[in-house]
């Protein structure tokens, strides 16, 4: 009942020590493992910085595909956190619409401010596993939206990479072991200083509760495309209407060049120390893709 109190005042909620994170993080590692040694294409390059047998993978879509040898699906399973969130929302049951684990291996990481999905409060939550402890996600609480939505409108600037007073958002320190439940219309800046390894899942609201087979695909109503027996060119298909585009060779001799240009300027960044001199009242954060964010 508490947790439930909660989450309605805040839109979110972190359960502690949910669950053991060592076995989740095993298989969690051999998907990412066998993601750069075969060359998995559906991943999401956060900074194409220069590594010598690897990518600087921010996300590996699709990770329940049988292209992975790994038992991934059934720790999901076992972890439960459905029961959870049916108690958290008086939700009949949900649909699983998208599951990715989220690395972050070398680089610090900050992404814009936004929502997930336009409407708030939604009927969308999104949910993190946590494998390793991790700090630095920003979240504006349910009680700070309507003086976010004031500041930005008072600012006249998007959202973006808008310098938001501090007192506005929430730090989430998480362990392994932790989740992390919130609605998808929160706004919210994900944000690492050092390497991090999560499960990342989108869920929403299903208004008829349907008897499957028990295992995570079914049981949790998963969307197509994260079948794990669909083909390549299954998936190729799907992915289309992802925002991220799958189709960039980061292999390429013209984007290995590239990552070692894209370094420099992380570790050197001349266009933002500019960018950051040229904004006099300092509205904006400019150092979010270099060592100094």
């Amino acid at each position: 009942m508490l947790n439930k109190i909660l989450f309605e005042k805040k839109r979110y909620i972190i359960l502690r020590n949910y669950f053991s994170h060592e076995s989740v993080l095993n298989e969690a590692n051999k998907v990412i493992s066998q993601a750069h040694s075969n060359k998995w294409k559906f991943v999401k390059v956060y900074f194409n910085g220069f590594f010598r047998n690897y990518l600087n993978i921010f996300a590996i879509s699709y990770p329940l595909n049988n292209f992975f040898k790994s038992n991934l699906q059934n720790e999901l399973y076992n972890i439960n956190y459905k029961n959870i969130i049916l108690k958290l929302t008086n939700w009949i049951d949900l649909k699983t619409t998208s599951i990715e684990i989220q690395h972050n291996q070398k680089y610090n990481y900050q992404s814009t401010w936004h929502r997930d999905v336009s409407d708030f409060p939604s009927n969308s939550l999104n949910v993190v596993i946590y494998l390793k402890d991790e700090v630095g996600l920003r979240i504006v609480p349910n009680e700070n939206n309507s003086i976010l939505e004031k500041f930005t409108s008072n600012q006249k600037k998007n959202l973006n990479y808008l310098k938001i007073p501090p007192n506005y958002y929430d730090i989430i320190d998480a362990k392994a072991g932790d989740i992390l439940i919130m609605d998808s219309g929160l706004v919210h800046q994900g944000f690492a200083k050092k390497n991090r390894t999560h499960i990342f899942i989108g869920c929403e609201k299903k208004n008829i509760k349907t008897i499957l087979k028990k295992n995570f695909v079914n049981d949790y109503s998963t969307s197509k495309q994260l079948d794990p027996n669909l083909n390549l060119v299954e998936l190729q298909k799907f992915s289309k209407s992802d925002s991220y585009n799958f189709d960039i060779n980061y292999y390429s001799l013209k984007n290995r060049i590239k990552s070692l240009f894209y370094t420099f300027l992380y570790y050197v960044p001349f266009r933002s120390a500019f960018n950051y001199l040229k904004d006099f009242k300092k509205k904006k954060t400019h150092f979010h893709y270099t060592f100094f964010q």
